[in-house]
């Protein structure tokens, strides 16, 4: 093979890096447009909600935490939105629910002293097991949603929530 002494020009030099440039700018808009699409996907499912629950008589039994997302269903626990149990540990019971999007919430919360899965009342009506809701509203009677509905941010919150025997 017979070797060119051909020297490159200044035309042929310039397009060789216009088409390394243009190479590397498409690499970095596709990783760019490829990211940011990765990030919106998750942002919207980002929101932690710690809660906790204080004045548990004691660690015999778990304690519920229903978690509301709508009026509608405020406070029957068969229309939950989610639920989460969990052990006490000295007076208090910490639960987190993971992955929900921002908005109105709202929270009921008892010691479910007998395990039967079920806030139990008297007479129908008064709960005879521990029981607190978001905001620690004084009710006297059914509790509204507005009465204890709150606002979660997409960064997350943290609320606590006391049992009244």
């Amino acid at each position: 093979m017979e070797r060119s002494n051909h020297k490159p020009t200044r035309l042929t030099l310039l397009l060789s890096r216009c088409r390394l440039r243009g190479v590397t700018t498409w690499l970095w808009i596709t990783w760019g447009v490829f990211g940011a699409g990765l990030l919106s996907i998750d942002s919207g499912l980002a929101a932690t909600l710690r809660v906790t629950v204080e004045g548990v008589h004691n660690s015999s039994q778990p304690v519920r935490v229903l978690l509301f997302n709508s009026p509608d269903s405020f406070p029957d626990e068969a229309r939950r939105f989610k639920a989460l149990a969990t052990g006490a540990a000295q007076g208090v019971a910490i639960v987190e629910f993971t992955h929900l999007d921002p908005g109105t919430y709202a929270i009921m919360a008892y010691h479910d002293e007998n395990g039967d899965n079920k806030l139990n009342r008297t007479l129908g009506m008064w709960p005879s097991e521990g029981y607190g809701l978001s905001l620690n509203p004084l009710v006297l009677g059914p509790p509204a949603f507005q009465e204890t509905a709150f606002e979660l941010p997409p960064h997350g919150l943290s609320l606590t929530i006391a049992l009244h025997y």
